[in-house]
């Protein structure tokens, strides 16, 4: 029976332990307090706010966890054209992956800066971090959507004809000879200024 106990004791302090390490490392105690407190009261607003902040700080790492995703999937291309000694594409690519890397790095960086920004309680501050991490991540994008066409050629397909046909008119012009003298030496003749 006492084995039984100790065995079950070890299992609840590891367990307890577990979790409380675990929300040291996400950090999530860090900056996000909630008090269930009833709706009305001046407790309830700041626990919109603090949820508000939570909700920042899980998008930016949302955010850095794509790029992270995108920067495997390059670095899984990488290992596929080397593996077919595609020297040409292997090179594309591993541009790209650097690139890639250095994008998430920025976001990563972003990221640190957008927890201490709302530990110091400037959520505007943190909103402009995490607008500039969103367009990391759209670069990341542009990046993979090239990447994913690196080292091939380009179709060299001729256009189609669209089925219109364009028809340039002259433009109706009167001749200078059929122009009557007298106008043409009024138009030369200037205005003496007074």
């Amino acid at each position: 029976m006492n084995k039984l106990n100790s065995s079950s004791l070890c299992a609840v302090v590891i367990l307890t332990c577990s979790v409380a390490w675990g929300s040291v490392a996400w950090g999530d105690t860090n900056y996000v307090k909630f008090d269930v407190s009833p709706p009305g009261t001046a407790r309830a607003a700041t626990t919109i706010v603090e949820a508000k902040r939570h909700r920042t700080v899980q998008e930016a790492s949302d955010l850095v966890g794509r790029m992270s995703l995108r920067a495997n999937r390059v670095h899984r291309w990488l290992r596929d054209a080397r593996s077919r000694n595609d020297f040409r594409r292997a090179r594309c690519l591993d541009d790209m992956l650097s690139r890639t890397h250095a994008l998430e790095h920025m976001g990563h960086a972003e990221v640190d800066a957008i927890v201490s920004a709302i530990r110091s309680h400037h959520t505007s501050h943190a909103q402009r971090l995490l607008a500039r991490l969103t367009r990391y991540d759209q670069r990341a994008a542009q990046l993979i959507a090239v990447a994913h066409n690196c080292g091939m050629r380009v179709s060299a397909r001729p256009r189609m004809k669209t089925g219109y046909t364009v028809k340039v008119i002259a433009p109706r012009l009167t001749a200078l000879s059929d122009v009557p003298l007298r106008r043409r030496a009024d138009a030369s003749v200037r205005p003496q200024p007074r």
